[in-house]
């Protein structure tokens, strides 16, 4: 066995306290960054505690609307247990409180005309709310509710501009599909469609949520609030709130507004408004509609008028491209042979297109080192399906996106180019980055300067970044701009003091390169060599002072055009270590030095929601370290060889749902033994995860091996990486399998695996980021667990194919390349790559691509 010479161990922050000193920034002097030893020093490590806070032994906080735990095909039912009480607690949790109802209503920008119109359609209306008062009366009913407020609205609606005017239905027999595959299908009782969208045009397509505008939900008998205004804690209020959240999640997703409205009427007259935005929701006083007869009819005007064309909540960054512009940028497509080979027509490549407006950096360094920087608001164009949607209700709630620069379609005799971090040139390549849309806590740093602080750190010290996520651009859209509400993008929490540090604000990142999902590697070795990626940009990274803590499936891609590459992103949940924030803000010394409040960076709070932990830890004594993220890329080897491996567990389809679903108890079993079939253990796949299984137990003497502590450490994972690598991957290659979610009953599982094997690509995985009930099924989703049948790694498998299924000799046999040749390019290639590595901590890299 060989041994590594590495020096990983020594990786500043790895057996030291690294929380996030951002509150203690303002003590930090700012310095000159023209200091040559600014992004070199290190803080020396110092001793360890007794026990860490594991990064992987217990699922994160869960989120309503999230499926982001194994779960069978009986939990993904309407009327499930666990699913009901998640969303019970989830939205007691966002619950802000309640307001008049003049008082939202006065939220909304006042629309032309109203002055006069709103009069009108109350006088207009003086013989139905008699008539609808005696109706009332003799309900019985929920069917009996509705009449009169349909009569009602459709009053309302009639003296609405036609451009703007929208459809009314009662569409409680009426199955909206799910926004997401695999969940149930869902029954407004009464639905008001989008501005301009016709009733023919809904009888043609059938209702869908891509054509509502807003939902209102009756309850005959009991309101869903008490009299303190306090959410009652009742079956039948969760549930009815339940309705409402899930109404509220399928609008903000389908048409990615930045907050909405439903309703709720019970008893045929009491009324409330709901608002909801990623930070919570907010619900009106109730109010009878028909004696307060102005509040609706001012309520919906308000909603439809402000905008032409739109309705308040729409977020006003966001656009459908003219067709001259869609064919523009379809014909600039067809000149990479990717994505003509993806995209063969016009409508494949711009059915969905969107003109997104985000900001470019354009950045000059010195002969000192000093940055300066300025950021160019510019317009992005969508092509493609969304990459990812995430399917919570509340928080982050990141959209993904394939974009290229409008301006960059323009000039057609100059290839298009990439927009590179730093001033570098790269020509003949294509001006082709990842979006992502995300709402950033106020009391959380952005992720731009994370990704600023690696760049920095890798530039002064001639560490190449080939591969890794880089920020082109980042806007925060609360901030203003010219074209934009910077009121609408933030959510907007009423002056509740006590939530200011919870309050949401919308961001926009540009980043290259674009990426596919984890969960569609061509073979064990793509994914091997992905994950060994991985630990090297966590290395680099934690050298810059940064600590990822949210290494999952769908953190770690594989780059699009190059599907055998992996690369680490999202930053949003990072931290610096004490001594990388003093130097980040040495090198950025006009960057915002973020007040977070004592309560937000309260250690155990951070560690119970954002991470997982053994029990029995006295979290007050426990910190982030680069440990936890190694650990994590443990525990995602084996999420993956459990979901996308044909790994030969004896709990089969269950496997997945019994370790990641029962948390600490099962993972420190799992620790305890090999879980593999001896005749896998050759493999290199399965080699690496007993070597790493092996690593993370000694971290926990107490509950396991019952030695002293030993951390897991840079150095450690790269010689198990080495080591795995000794003997070659087997022949033929395998791709992913695609997860089918599992039935709790076993013997339903082996009879639905031999469909799944007689019909490939059946099986749909579930995640925090999903496939869209109406996206293309061949998209790449980037997601844990992600559904769909992306094709990252295909390109992989279609060269496969092209060498052995087409290609023959004139005697009509297959050609077949030698297998000892094969043998030993291929860990050639693995001892490249680990080397590459190892060489980084020695300062010996080549700076050169890796060797494929």
């Amino acid at each position: 066995m060989s041994t590594t010479t590495s020096k990983f161990a020594s990786v500043p922050g790895e057996s030291s306290a690294t929380l996030d000193a951002s509150h203690a920034s303002t003590t930090v002097p700012p310095q000159p960054a023209s200091r040559s030893d600014a992004a070199g020093q290190r803080t020396p490590p110092t001793a360890s505690y007794s026990i860490p806070a594991s990064a992987s032994l217990s699922p994160q906080k869960s989120r309503i609307g999230q499926q982001n735990q194994p779960r069978t095909l009986e939990e993904y039912k309407e009327n499930d247990p666990g699913q009901k009480r998640q969303w019970a607690d989830g939205m007691s949790d966002k619950f802000i409180g309640v307001i008049p109802a003049t008082e939202l209503i006065d939220l909304l920008p006042s629309a032309r005309k109203e002055q006069k119109k709103i009069p009108a359609i109350v006088d207009k209306c003086k013989a139905l709310f008699t008539a609808s008062k005696k109706q009332l009366k003799q309900a019985l009913n929920e069917d009996d509710t509705s009449k009169p407020l349909l009569e009602f609205l459709e009053k309302v609606f009639e003296e609405f501009p036609n451009a703007t005017r929208p459809v009314v239905a009662d569409t409680h027999n009426t199955y909206f599909k799910a926004v997401f595959k695999g969940e149930h299908d869902t029954r407004p009782d009464i639905t008001t469609g989008r501005p301009g969208i016709t009733l023919e045009r809904i009888t043609i397509e059938h209702w869908h949520w891509i054509h509502a505008g807003l939902v209102i939900e009756l309850k005959f008998e009991i309101d869903i609030f008490d009299a303190n205004g306090k959410i009652k804690d009742t079956a039948y209020a969760h549930d009815a709130l339940t309705q409402l959240g899930k109404s509220a999640r399928s609008l903000s997703v389908t048409h990615s507004g930045c907050h909405v409205y439903v309703i709720a009427v019970f008893k045929g007259r009491m009324t409330r408004i709901l608002r909801f935005d990623r930070g919570g929701f907010i619900a009106t006083e109730a109010f009878d509609w028909l004696t307060e007869k102005e509040l609706l009819p001012k309520f919906f005007y308000r909603l439809y008028n402000a905008k032409p064309g739109h309705m308040v909540g729409d977020d006003d960054t966001v656009s459908v491209p003219p067709k001259k512009v869609k064919k523009a940028l379809w014909k600039r497509l067809q000149g990479i042979e990717f994505y003509k080979n993806k995209f063969p027509t016009l409508e494949d490549a711009t059915r969905n297109s969107l003109c997104i407006k985000a900001a470019l950096f354009e950045e000059e360094i010195d002969d000192k080192g000093n940055v300066s920087r300025k950021s160019t608001v510019v317009d992005c164009l969508t092509f493609g399906p969304p990459l990812s949607t995430a399917d919570g209700l509340f928080g982050r709630t990141t959209q993904v996106y394939r974009v290229i620069l409008e301006e960059d379609l323009n000039d057609e005799g100059k290839p298009l180019t990439v927009r590179a971090l730093k001033v570098r040139s790269h020509s003949e390549k294509i001006a082709l980055s990842l979006m992502t849309d995300s709402w950033r806590q106020t009391c959380r740093r952005p992720e731009v300067d994370y990704y600023d602080a690696i760049a920095h750190y890798c530039t002064t010290n001639n560490e190449s970044m080939d591969g890794m996520a880089q920020c082109l651009g980042s806007v925060d859209l609360a901030d203003g701009g010219k074209g934009w509400d910077s009121n609408l993008h933030r959510t907007f929490l009423f002056g509740f003091k006590e939530f200011e540090h919870w309050e949401r604000r919308h961001m926009r990142t540009l980043l290259t390169p674009v990426g596919g999902p984890l969960n569609k590697f061509g073979s064990a070795e793509i994914l091997w060599d992905a994950l060994c990626s991985a630990v090297h940009h966590l290395y680099l990274a934690s050298l810059a002072g940064v600590l990822h803590r949210d290494v999952s499936e769908g953190n770690i891609l594989l780059q699009e055009l190059s599907p055998s590459k992996g690369f680490l992103l999202d930053w949003d949940y990072a931290e610096f270590t004490v001594d990388g924030l003093r130097r980040f803000h040495v090198a950025f010394p006009d960057a915002d030095r973020i007040e977070a409040s004592k309560k937000y960076h309260d250690v155990s709070k951070s560690l119970k929601e954002f991470t997982i932990r053994v029990p029995r830890v006295d979290l007050s004594a426990v910190t982030r370290e680069p440990a936890h993220d190694l650990e994590s890329v443990y525990w995602l080897l084996v999420w993956m060889i459990l979901r996308h491996t044909q790994h030969g567990h004896p709990d089969g389809a269950l496997a997945c749902n019994k370790l990641f679903a029962k948390g600490v108890v099962a993972k420190v079993s799992w620790l305890q033994e090999p879980q593999f079939l001896s005749r896998l253990a050759t493999e290199p796949l399965f080699k690496l995860e007993d070597l790493l299984r092996r690593l993370v137990a000694k971290q926990y003497p107490g509950d396991v091996s019952g030695q002293q502590r030993e951390t897991i450490t840079f150095d450690t994972v790269s010689q198990a990486f080495m080591d795995s690598a000794e003997v070659p991957f087997s022949e033929p290659e395998v791709p992913a399998i695609d997860y089918v979610v599992p039935s709790g009953i076993p013997a339903k599982n082996q009879i639905r695996q031999s469909q799944s094997q007689a019909q490939s690509g059946v099986g749909q995985s579930r995640g925090s980021k999903r496939t869209h009930a109406n996206a293309d099924l061949d998209e790449p989703i980037v997601s844990p667990s992600s559904g769909g049948d992306g094709e990252a790694g295909s390109e992989s498998r279609n060269t496969k194919k092209s060498k052995t299924g087409h290609g023959r000799n004139d005697g009509g046999e297959e050609r077949k390349e030698d297998k000892t040749e094969g043998t030993r390019r291929r860990s050639a290639r693995h001892n490249n790559s680990v080397s590459k590595v190892a060489e980084t901590v020695q300062g010996k890299r080549s700076g050169g691509k890796r060797n494929r």
